[in-house]
């Protein structure tokens, strides 16, 4: 990212400045609700090589006052590193509650690398995965993933938006209608019972 302004402009609202006093909830500056952020210190390489380290008083005080700057750090050593690092730093009250679950089903299926540190401990956060033995098969529609069936009680039918799986009620219906309208049935519904995520193509 050549620009860190870009995390850092809200939009051209026309709104009056004086009357935008809590900024969370606008793109970047979600994440810097004081009850669960310190800090979040970002660094760019390739595109740009800058460093910048936020708090949430930091955004609260440049919203309100032009003159206020965030200082942004140039980086001379760039390792022939490219990419974007984001280091967030929760409160004290959130890492008692924060666990590697958790944070596990926040990644999501995002396509990006994320570690998790506890205890000075790093360890990387994979997605998810929803099946032991997955046949995937390419669609139009996006990707299907199908798991062998092991008896019952695999009534999962997760679709995937944009990287976050959800349980799907409309998928659930729209497989049960289809299974039995078609010609073999019986094939049909083992085939909709094993099913384990769509990814589907929001296109």
């Amino acid at each position: 990212m050549a620009d860190p302004q870009i995390l850092l402009d809200a939009g051209a609202s026309g709104w009056d400045q004086e009357l935008i006093i809590e900024p969370a909830g606008l793109g970047f500056f979600a994440l810097f609700n004081p009850v669960y952020v310190e800090w979040i210190e970002v660094t760019s390489r390739g595109a740009g090589d800058w460093r910048m380290r936020l708090t949430p008083d930091d955004i609260r005080r440049a919203v309100q006052d032009e003159d206020a700057w965030i200082p942004v750090e140039p980086i001379s050593e760039t390792n022939d590193a490219h990419g974007l690092l984001i280091h967030l730093c929760v409160t004290e009250r959130e890492r008692r509650r924060v666990n590697r679950d958790l944070l596990v089903e926040a990644r999501a299926q995002y396509p990006y690398a994320v570690q998790y540190t506890e205890d000075g401990k790093m360890m990387e956060l994979t997605p998810r995965t929803f099946g032991s033995d997955v046949n995937v098969v390419e669609t139009s529609v996006g990707r299907i993933e199908w798991e062998i069936p092991y008896g019952t009680g695999y009534h999962r039918r997760r679709a995937c938006w944009e990287y976050v799986p959800f349980i799907s009620n409309h998928l659930t219906a729209a497989l049960n209608d289809a299974a039995q309208n078609h010609a073999l049935t019986a094939l049909a519904e083992i085939a909709a019972n094993s099913l384990a995520i769509w990814h589907i193509n929001p296109a």
